[in-house]
């Protein structure tokens, strides 16, 4: 179609400087396969840093400092 479209726009009259206007109609195939390949990357992208983010906020604590108190639970009597 923007084959088609080029080529009937050559028959027209344009103004001196805009026949690049004519080649735009190429531009939308290349953003229509494009555009899923970024939301693909977009969607891979936040889910690993999703998954990354909750691995690291619940991971094992490590022990307590040398010297620390920590606070241990008694078992109910």
């Amino acid at each position: 179609m923007a084959w088609w479209n080029v080529r009937r726009a050559k028959q027209a009259p344009a103004p001196a400087g805009l026949g690049f206007l004519r080649r735009l109609a190429f531009g939308t195939p290349l953003f229509a396969l494009l555009l899923p390949l970024a939301g693909g990357i977009h969607l891979l992208t936040s889910t690993a840093w999703t998954a990354a983010e909750r691995w690291y906020l619940t991971r094992p604590t490590a022990r307590p400092a040398r010297g620390s108190q920590a606070v241990v639970p008694q078992p109910a009597k």
